[in-house]
């Protein structure tokens, strides 16, 4: 009897294995059944393995260390020698789901995919490839974002509790500055994924780097550790920034740590431009969604930015204080909230409410949200919001590096590259072309 009960369990087990086409790629998590647009960490190394298969100029390995395992994408065609070497490093916190998501769309578009269906984004991503190769991690933390899946939107860190991206060896501190989120680790690279990103761009000699997050709109350069711009080839990151966010966002854009309003020791964007050999002249942070109601003051700070690119000397931090009053008030009038900003002695710009006030979201502390909080402010939750999203950014960052090869070879000059010249894009990372 026992016996027969034995193989029925089998039997069943089979069906529905068979049902679901008996892979972890069909199974649908919390997060498939909240917001079906959205992929699973299996969905993506499934879908990368196929594009591996089909498309020519792209390559997929596995990186292990310990409990960890990444997947790397390279995308270069063959027979060309690269002018720009463009690594990307997408989902270092595992609940900024569309930050992997962007990723694996912009993989689609290198390889003209037929699931693309910007033409222009497609003609662009196909003429990149004549100067320019990418290394792409889609997914840099696997094993937390497979939690998020399961309905824990607010989770960040990686299994060990570590922020992978204060774990890098710049400016590293010992000390955890926002909270737990931000636990740096117990030294730098001490964790398997920062090590497996450690010896990717070592072995890549990346001319530029990219690392994508969510939460807010901003497009940034270093410093990330301290509040003021670096010197190297500061200008010409600026150009490009400025001319991709007038051009897709009209977000804020500079110096890392001046515009998100605290210091980020320990993070990939400066450690690659600071500390790797060679380092890479061209680093960028983009921050590439928030939900509409976190936007207000981003507007008035994008203005400010295209009035003075600098560091916050005292007439700067004065200015900045003024936007933080005017978007106190929008918040205290739709929110019934307020946020105060103050100038310390040594110029910075502190706000008093949580982390924000003018940024108007805590980017870090995930204890104090629910989940649906969480997901709501880190990740579209529309297919319309999703889709804008993964293809305007996907659009960015293609640019991005076609300006950067185009600057290397002295192709254009950067204030007159032929992509200022293009019309604006429809709709914006806002949603439309001048919403805030």
């Amino acid at each position: 009897m026992r016996g027969g009960l034995l193989w029925l369990s089998l039997i069943c087990l089979c069906c529905v294995a068979a049902a679901s086409g008996g892979s972890a790629v069909d199974v649908k998590t919390v997060l498939l059944q909240d917001f079906d647009f959205y992929h699973t960490t299996d969905q993506i190394h499934h879908r990368l393995n196929q594009l591996s298969q089909s498309c020519p100029d792209l390559t997929l390995s596995e990186r292990r260390n310990g409990s960890a395992s990444i997947d790397v994408v390279t995308v270069r065609k063959k027979g060309v020698e690269p002018i720009n070497r463009v690594f990307m490093l997408f989902g270092e916190h595992a609940r900024e789901l569309i930050s992997p998501e962007t990723g694996l769309y912009m993989i689609e578009a290198l390889c003209q995919s037929p699931t693309v269906k910007n033409k222009k984004l497609l003609k662009e991503a196909k003429h990149v490839l004549e100067s320019t190769m990418f290394s792409i991690v889609v997914n840099g933390n696997p094993q937390s974002r497979r939690r998020v899946e399961e309905g824990e939107y607010c989770v960040r860190v990686n299994e060990h509790g570590v922020d992978l991206n204060r774990n890098w060896d710049d400016h590293w501190t010992s000390e955890s500055n926002l909270g737990p989120d931000t636990n740096p680790g117990a030294k730098p690279f001490s964790e398997p994924e920062t090590a497996i990103f450690l010896n990717l761009v070592e072995e890549v000699k990346p001319t530029t780097f990219v690392t994508v997050h969510s939460g807010t709109f901003g497009m940034y350069q270093p410093w990330a550790y301290e509040q003021k711009e670096a010197p190297r080839n500061a200008q010409r990151m600026s150009k490009i920034l400025r001319a991709l966010d007038a051009k897709h966002c009209t977000c804020p854009f500079g110096a890392a740590a001046v515009q998100v309003g605290y210091p980020c020791p320990g993070t990939s964007l400066d450690f690659v431009y600071d500390k790797l050999d060679p380092p890479a002249n061209y680093a960028f942070a983009f921050e590439i969604y928030t939900s509409p109601s976190r936007t207000v003051g981003l507007k008035e700070r994008y203005e400010l930015a295209m009035r003075k690119q600098s560091t916050v000397d005292e007439q700067d931090a004065a200015s900045f204080v003024a936007v933080a009053t005017r978007a106190s008030f929008l918040r205290k009038k739709k929110h019934k909230r307020t946020a105060r900003a103050r100038v310390t002695p040594d110029g910075r710009v502190l706000f008093d409410e949580g982390i924000g006030g003018l940024w108007n979201y805590n980017p870090v502390d995930g204890s104090s949200m629910t989940p649906e909080q969480c997901m709501e402010q880190f990740n579209p939750q529309s297919r319309k919001d999703y889709d804008r999203t993964v293809s305007v950014w996907a659009t960015v960052f293609i640019e991005l590096a076609q300006m950067v090869s185009d600057d290397k070879s002295h192709t254009h000059k950067l204030e007159e590259h032929p992509l200022l010249f293009q019309s604006r894009s429809k709709e914006g990372c806002f949603g439309t072309k001048d919403k805030v």
